[in-house]
């Protein structure tokens, strides 16, 4: 990516969260070539495996149903492209505040 399309990926992941800098205890998802799509909760925390490389990103609670594609987290990891994240809505913004 070059410089201007890495700052345009930051600003937009940004609304999705923040790069988590301890992914200790944090569920892990495989990212294969084969991987075109991934579901996480509002809140989680989560490490993502390249293969020869990992990242982390804590996702925020966020209003309706959000996508993004891992690029826009991980500018500087390209097997992050064409890789989509599908996050449900978070339990608070549609009134659930106890259990399931």
């Amino acid at each position: 990516m070059r410089v201007p399309a890495i700052r345009e990926a930051k600003a937009r992941a940004r609304h999705f969260g923040e790069r988590a800098l301890s992914v200790e205890g944090a569920r892990t998802i495989i990212v294969t070539p084969e991987t075109r799509s991934v579901q996480v909760q509002p809140g989680e925390t989560v490490r993502f495996d390249f293969g020869t490389t990992s990242a982390g990103w804590s996702f925020a609670a966020r209003a309706g149903n959000a996508v993004v594609e891992l690029i826009n987290l991980f500018p500087e990891i390209p097997a992050a492209e064409g890789v989509w994240v599908h996050q449900d809505s978070s339990r608070v913004y549609r009134g659930v505040l106890g259990g399931s």
